[in-house]
């Protein structure tokens, strides 16, 4: 399935919508007809400069570039949709890749409740850190989260910009380079930052108080499971009216939640049910997703080994092994050397 078909689930073009930081790859063009209104942390003229000073973007892909209607971080929606007019009355917010970037992502998750409908819902396409430059990086949890939202933080921490920086890893092998990669890549040929020194010097530089040029950063890493948790969490706990939809596995290096609003908080016993199984599953010290999967699929290779010729092939001396196995303590000293060597 292709990643619009989960972004743009229920999106129709006769809907109200605000999208999240579209830059020049817009999911809800208002050239195509979509009602749709962009928030960015810059006006449309700035980006559009930026795009035309950047090798990675091509002339199309600038042309893509529409009106920013709302200037102003993700963060502060609530107050960016109420003087646009608009609270309450909007049908969906679609954002991709944004969320890990947002100081105070639980401060963002409330202003889309005061944008949106009752049954209104977000759709965000988000990178598991499992597949890109964040592997080495702890999982964000929700004492994370709870920190910046008590904090009222309105950019990266220190530490958050440090661990981006000090923990920061590509990959590299077979003449291959590149900071996103698939759940399958193999560890290895993932190589670490060497710089731990000026990640150090950048820090320690910076001083102890905000400074005044905001750095970027992937604030939080996450997993599927790890961000069902968070969601559910901030939920139960009435930090958010959003209920959470979906979340899908990974796809390529990102997966796609679904949030909607106004939906009812669980009762206490299915909530905690459902979290000791996400707790476990993050838990689980497995490169290639859940302990489940990693069963099912080696389940899978033996079942095809043994379809495989080969294994028809040698099925005979392994029969001879399993008969001299049983019945070796009959059978003379030759018999049993005889054995250990088809073991």
């Amino acid at each position: 399935m292709h990643r619009l078909d989960f972004l743009l689930k229920g999106i129709t073009k006769d809907m109200l919508g605000i999208e999240i930081g579209p830059y020049h790859q817009p999911l809800v063009p208002k050239c195509q007809g979509y009602r749709s209104f962009s928030i960015d942390v810059f006006d449309t003229e700035a980006l559009r400069r930026n795009a035309a000073t950047d090798p990675a973007i091509s002339k199309e892909q600038a042309d893509q570039i529409e009106e920013v209607d709302l200037i102003g971080s993700a963060a502060n929606m609530a107050e960016l949709v109420e003087s646009k007019g608009i609270a309450g009355q909007c049908d969906y917010v679609i954002s991709s890749h944004n969320f890990e970037h947002i100081p105070d992502p639980i401060r963002f998750l409330q202003g889309c409740e005061r944008a949106l409908k009752p049954n209104g819902f977000v759709s965000m396409a988000l990178p598991d850190k499992r597949c890109c430059y964040d592997y080495y990086r702890p999982l964000s949890m929700t004492g994370d989260f709870l920190e910046a939202y008590f904090e009222k933080r309105e950019r990266p921490s220190h530490a958050q910009i440090f661990a981006a920086d000090s923990l920061n890893c590509r990959l590299v092998g077979n003449n291959i380079e590149s900071t996103s990669f698939e759940l399958t890549t193999d560890p290895e040929l993932l190589e670490p930052n060497r710089d731990l020194k000026q990640s150090f010097e950048n820090w320690r530089t910076s001083g102890s108080g905000p400074s005044d040029s905001y750095r970027d950063a992937h604030c939080w890493a996450m997993t599927p499971s790890s961000f069902e948790i968070v969601a559910r969490d901030f939920h139960f706990l009435g930090l958010s009216k959003l209920g959470l939809e979906s979340v899908s596995g990974t796809h390529g290096n990102e997966f796609y939640v679904r949030l909607v609003n106004g939906t009812p908080p669980p009762e206490a016993s299915q909530f905690y049910e459902c979290r000791a199984g996400l707790l476990r599953e993050i838990a689980t010290p497995c490169h290639n997703g859940s302990f489940k999967q990693r069963n099912a699929d080696l389940e899978a290779e033996i079942a095809a080994i043994k379809l495989s010729r080969s294994w028809r092939w040698t099925e005979p001396l392994r029969w001879v092994r399993t008969f001299l196995g049983q019945n070796r303590s009959s059978y003379p000293a030759q018999t049993e050397r005889t054995f250990r060597a088809l073991s």
